[in-house]
């Protein structure tokens, strides 16, 4: 078949093929059509999808039968016109075209179902044909990258580049793939070489910004921002990047107007949607709802309450379908401000608007539902409570006869018990309802805070406030309690800003910088590892002799809550007796066959290693803990002869499991700044020290982790000894639906 294709394209090419970045074939008749359609290209690899769509659709007056424009001009439509149309004329008219065309549009149509892995397998088939295609390299590398197979991507992203070292938006793209594997260091010099080929190009220029962002860099990236902005005033990434960096730095009269100049850009788009490329988008009444968190974030709650309603309305104007879930965040904020009658008919609208599009049964009983929750938390606030404990038992009883989805709904039942118990004061029953309810939401969290301080847990409840001012401005729920989070706080003794959050507490010098690296090779952001729940896997242990010999090998099972509190429970198998660990974040047990294990010795082990084991696996996250001291960051020789970036860490009294007493030292890969080693000195004796190596780094849930950790202890003379284990991490398991019965102790 390659030969038949390579005498198809010759043919098609003898009529015209387009150079520089991409040979592609192009079947028609035109020129015309043949010079917009190469316009319409250079616009969509550089983001610019509306002067893009303006030059397939000049390219498809000339010729309407040109198969292949109809493709582009459908993704570049990003469900914003008559996508199907032109998918379906493609299909009508490519009967006509070149083998090569066929494949490029079947991989054209994966693309637009988002199918990577099939747009991907198609495109390698064109490749093949086309060898010297920087456009198929170029896409092939963006296929690779939405499967997170970044070292393909960059792969398939360098071989465009050598093909064409001009192609600028093969060095941006590059510069995203770097960034999301980690790599600033590399997506910086990728995209500095794609400023200096476009340094007018407000996607280049963007993209450099938001890898400064991502270093923590924040004033240099709202400088970047400006700067893509000087070169295209309405480029919408860019106004949401910029905004979003006065969010995170809390200069909040900067971040409200960032974000109302994003509001109106994105409102002005065709359709209220930015027709961002590759299928993402940007929809106005996401954004202006971030308007509206950005005055809430701020302590400005009746100012968000008018843009909250204003989005509304205009979602109700022009995507009903999601306009009852604006009106039902305003109702919302409403009912925390105490306004109950404004709140109660705007959770009338909400459900009147909900019944107007052509809603399934399913639908029809989640807004029902959702109604039913509204209107008793509205009683619990008013004090008629025996009105909104019937209205929660209705919903129990709603989801009880759910059948399939009980377990789906249960959550919601246990915050609606939660939040009226809390305000009746009955704050035991109330935290065993919040306990089972959806504690990644900060309102439930803040839920608990209030019942454990209103039943005498007042060290608990400020544990978890202070984790609540600490986390990064984000969702809705922890926009609505922050102001009250911080006021408790205050009372209380302690006062928490998000300056003290994870990634801002790092400090901006060389440690700092190798923190945010070292985070940035292990995800995509800080945002990405916090918004994990919990985690499981199997951790395998071989325990070696002084000559070497393994001794034993032990499989334990860890599972672990990791928001709002840390839980960890392990279990194994030892000297035939069922070993199990259990740390609640308070109190931590050791259980043989069921049985108490009540030594000191066995309460000890239980604390250490429960808390120990998280330590270790959550490395570099655990790094913006508070408390943690940089003591010197440098230049360091490994004992295999391998350089590696130094940091030594020490902790303050009191912080943690064992502020104070433990210095750990880690050690960086310079070129990525992934972990590779650690060494951990735990007593005042020589031989109370550790060496590890990191090994088998794989990508999980969008968590690159080392999944092989080899170990090494030293003689009574301080000198590194033999190998004593090796771990292994396997059945890595994020968000993994662990019920708290499992942190409980064992009856």
């Amino acid at each position: 078949m390659r030969a038949g294709l390579s005498l198809v394209l010759l043919a098609v090419c003898l009529s015209g093929c387009d150079r520089g970045p991409s040979p592609m074939p192009l079947t028609t008749s035109s020129d015309e059509a043949r010079a917009h359609f190469q316009t319409g290209i250079s616009h969509f690899n550089r983001q610019q999808m509306t002067p893009a769509m303006a030059a397939f659709g000049d390219a498809l007056t000339a010729d309407p039968d040109f198969a292949l424009a109809h493709g582009y001009q459908a993704l570049s439509m990003n469900y914003t016109g008559d996508v199907e149309g032109h998918w379906q004329r493609a299909a009508a008219t490519i009967e006509g075209a070149s083998e090569v065309e066929k494949l490029w549009l079947e991989a054209l149509t994966a693309w637009g179902r988002q199918d990577y892995p099939a747009a991907r397998d198609t495109l390698s088939q064109v490749i093949g044909a086309l060898p010297e295609s920087a456009q198929a390299q170029f896409e092939l590398g963006w296929f690779h990258y939405k499967s997170r197979d970044f070292d393909a991507a960059e792969q398939a992203m360098s071989r465009a580049i050598a093909i064409d070292d001009t192609f600028a938006p093969a060095h941006v793209r590059l510069a995203e793939t770097r960034l999301a594997a980690g790599d600033t260091d590399g997506a910086l010099e990728a995209i500095h070489r794609a400023v200096e080929l476009e340094p007018l190009s407000a996607r280049a220029l963007t993209v450099q910004a938001d890898i400064l962002r991502n270093r923590g860099q924040i004033d240099d990236a709202i400088r970047g921002y400006d700067e893509a902005l000087g070169a295209d005033s309405d480029f919408v990434p860019a106004l949401d990047g910029r905004a979003a960096s006065f969010r995170i730095a809390e200069n909040h009269s900067s971040a409200i107007e960032a974000y109302r100049d994003l509001c109106d850009a994105t409102q002005a788009l065709g359709d209220g949607a930015y027709k961002e490329l590759y299928l993402d988008w940007i929809k106005a009444e996401d954004v202006c709802f971030d308007y509206g968190m950005t005055h809430l974030l701020a302590g400005d709650p009746e100012q968000a309450a008018q843009v909250f309603e204003a989005t509304a309305d205009y979602t109700y104007e022009t995507r009903l379908d999601n306009a009852p879930i604006f009106y039902n965040a305003l109702a919302r904020l409403y009912l925390e401000q105490g306004r109950y009658d404004v709140a109660a008919a705007t959770y009338d609208r909400s459900l009147a608007i909900s019944r107007e599009p052509d809603l399934s049964p399913f639908m029809r009983q989640l807004w029902d539902g959702r109604y039913l929750h509204a209107q008793a938390r509205i009683k619990a606030r008013q004090g008629r409570f025996d009105e909104a404990l019937s209205m929660a038992a209705q919903m129990k009883e709603r989801i009880d006869e759910s059948g399939d989805q009980a377990e789906r709904f249960l959550p919601a039942y246990h915050y609606l018990m939660g939040y009226i118990l809390v305000e009746q004061e009955a704050f035991e029953d109330a935290i065993e309802h919040l306990q089972q309810s959806q504690l990644g939401d900060p309102f439930n969290r803040w839920l608990l805070a209030r019942a454990h301080d209103g039943a005498g847990s007042t060290d608990r409840a400020k544990e978890i406030a202070v984790e609540l001012a600490a986390l990064p401005p984000g969702s809705y729920g922890h926009a609505l309690v922050l102001e009250n989070v911080r006021e408790w706080l205050a009372k209380n003794g302690d006062t928490v800003t998000a300056s003290s959050s994870p990634m801002a507490r790092l400090p901006e010098n060389e440690a700092g910088a190798l923190v945010r690296r070292a985070i940035a090779y292990a995800s995509d952001s800080f945002e990405a590892w916090a918004a994990k729940k919990s985690v499981s896997y199997i951790k395998t242990t071989k325990y070696f002799d002084a000559a070497g010999n393994l001794e034993r090998t032990v499989s334990e099972k860890h599972q672990y809550l990791l928001s709002p509190t840390i839980k960890v429970r392990m279990e194994r198998q030892e000297a035939g007796k069922t070993v199990v660990l259990i740390n609640n974040g308070e109190q931590a047990w050791k259980y043989a066959d069921g049985a108490l294990a009540t030594a000191q010795a066995d309460k000890d082990q239980a604390w250490n290693s429960t808390f120990g084991s998280h330590y270790v696996f959550s490395m570099p996250f655990k790094l913006t803990d508070p408390g943690a001291i940089f003591t010197r960051v440098g230049r360091a020789e490994l004992p295999d002869g391998s350089s590696a970036d130094e940091l030594v860490v020490d902790y303050e009294k009191g912080a943690g499991s064992s502020g104070g007493y433990h210095t750990w030292t880690y050690f960086f890969s310079p070129e990525d700044a992934r972990l590779v080693a650690n060494h951990l000195k735990y007593g005042p004796q020589p031989i109370e020290q550790s060496f590890s190596t990191y090994a088998d780094h794989r990508t999980i849930d969008g968590i690159r982790m080392p999944t092989r950790r080899l170990a090494w202890g030293y003689d009574d003379d301080g000198v590194l000894s033999h190998q004593q284990t090796e771990i292994t991490y396997t059945d890595v398991r994020f968000d993994a639906d662990l019920g708290n019965e499992l942190f409980q102790p064992m009856p």
